[in-house]
């Protein structure tokens, strides 16, 4: 009798060697369709990883995953599609609709990451979002400043990561930082999505949490089978260095169970009001005077929560969890967390720099508790703040008993890394 088989698609994201081995364990073939990518260290991966557990395919497009999926299928029936890439959740999407396999709907992935569209049918079923309005071109940005008000927040419909995101304090500043904006933006996250962008009220947050080093905002992860919502975890989150760059997670939550409780309830009135019936999401929420607001909804796990969740429960594989999810079987829903484990963002200054100098790297893994640590960038390569993630140094994933052993983690780590800057 001939196994089922999952469809892989893969675009970026998480490295292959850590997808492979982790859903191999399925009692499934795998069939991937790719497309290569252009940073020289993941696309060495994908020529070490891609085809050692089954076929694969090479495309050019999204469109072309498409073709290629519904053109495999039929000689050789797929049973499931799973993907962790941002720009492929709607072409998984498209296949999981046309071969009847469960996933989400294309409307509600749209919805996750149209962030415009999203506010809408948030506000519209009564779930707390800031105020918002969209500005399609500059003659859209004085009636969003009487709609919206100031201080306020200028971010892209499509974007992550606090990629080109900026507070401003007047409608003169709002006018140079979208002049600037649309000229340095680039939708790398939705094929053909227009480059619009939101005003938004900007938050002002309340602590929950009794020490300085967390921030006022956090994130709750959840995985949804067949609509049924299962709430794996409350992350909680470290101070953002300007103007909107995220420095690191940690999880378990130290949050008590009535404030986790509370977070739980807005995440899962947002997945209901988005349509979002299989897979996971990752639900940032703003801590504010008038209560948690959503700052967004994601289709996908939060960039390294799989590795986090595995680190502080060893017997916890969410790669491992959404394969099954994507052949439809119930996955495991409640991760037994042995210890805390997190990972930490390493970012240049608040202004535009090229890295004159960057050692003492091996001399950092060697630290206690840090279990990997990846350095994006090298020496000679232009920093810019507004880009975020995109042009962070690197990033460490660390384990501890506590959240304050993860935080010395992150210090020793900060003061080994030699790290030197000239001015562009």
């Amino acid at each position: 009798m001939r196994k089922r088989l999952l469809l892989l698609l893969y675009s970026g994201g998480s490295a292959p060697d850590l997808i492979y081995p982790s859903i191999s364990k399925l009692d499934t073939d795998i069939v991937t369709i790719y497309i290569r990518p252009e940073n020289k260290a993941l696309n060495d991966l994908y020529n070490n990883w891609v085809g050692k557990y089954g076929d694969a395919i090479e495309v050019k497009s999204f469109q072309e995953m498409v073709t290629e999926a519904i053109a495999y299928h039929e000689n050789k029936p797929i049973h499931g599609v799973i993907t962790f890439g941002e720009m492929v959740l709607d072409t998984a999407a498209q296949i999981a609709e046309k071969l009847n396999l469960p996933y989400n709907t294309r409307k509600s992935i749209e919805l996750s990451q149209n962030k415009y569209l999203q506010r809408k049918v948030l506000h519209e079923n009564g779930v707390p979002v800031p105020k918002f309005h969209l500005i399609e071109d500059e003659n859209d940005l004085k009636i969003a400043c009487e709609k919206v008000g100031f201080p306020a927040v200028l971010k892209p419909v499509y974007g992550a990561g606090g990629y080109h995101i900026a507070s401003v304090e007047s409608y003169q500043e709002l006018v140079k930082v979208y002049t600037d904006f649309t000229q340095s933006y680039k939708n790398y996250f939705v094929e053909n999505g227009k480059p619009d962008f939101l005003l938004e009220e900007r938050m002002e947050g309340v602590k929950w949490h009794k020490e300085d080093c967390y921030a006022d905002y956090l994130s709750v992860e959840s995985i949804i089978h067949h609509g049924e919502i299962y709430h794996l975890c409350v992350t909680d989150r470290t101070e953002i260095l300007e103007p909107f760059r995220e420095t690191g997670y940690m999880l378990p939550s130290t949050l008590g169970n009535d404030s986790k409780e509370s977070l739980y309830q807005i995440a899962a009135a947002a997945i209901h009001a988005l349509g979002l019936k299989n897979g996971v999401t990752h639900i940032e929420i703003k801590l504010t005077e008038s209560g948690p607001k959503i700052i967004e909804v994601n289709a996908r796990p939060g960039g390294g929560i799989p590795f986090r969740l595995r680190l502080a429960d060893p017997d916890y594989d969410l790669f491992y969890e959404m394969g099954r999810l994507s052949l439809g079987e119930k996955p495991k829903t409640i991760p037994d967390f042995k210890r805390s484990a997190g990972s930490f963002l390493l970012h240049g200054p608040n202004y535009n720099v090229k890295i004159a100098e960057l050692s003492n790297i091996q001399t950092a893994r060697e630290i206690p508790g840090l279990e990997l640590l990846i350095m994006v960038k090298e020496a000679g390569t232009i920093l810019d703040p507004k880009n975020s993630l995109m042009d962070m140094l690197g990033f460490a994933y660390v384990s501890g008993k506590t959240h304050s052993d993860l935080i010395a983690i992150r210090d020793q780590l900060i003061d080994t890394l030699n790290v030197k800057y000239e001015p562009v």
